[in-house]
């Protein structure tokens, strides 16, 4: 979960960052480009970036990848 992320997530639900991460089956720190998701031989059905920045958008679209999530979505 990126910064911004965080912060709309505090400021538009209820929940916590750590409900959130309670409900995931596996759960990443944005900085940890090491992570197994982060390789193209990562097997998923798809990836879901929401909410989208436009910074992020932007990282995703160019394959500039400066976090876990953008590199993710780069190798999905």
């Amino acid at each position: 979960m990126s910064r911004s992320a965080a912060l709309t997530l505090d400021q538009e639900t209820d929940l916590s960052i750590a409900d959130v991460q309670a409900r995931a089956d596996v759960s990443h720190k944005a900085g940890d480009v090491g992570a197994a998701i982060a390789s193209g031989s990562f097997q998923t059905l798809g990836m879901i970036v929401a909410p989208c920045s436009v910074r992020t958008m932007s990282e995703i679209a160019t394959g500039v990848t400066a976090s876990l999530l953008t590199r993710a979505a780069d190798v999905t």
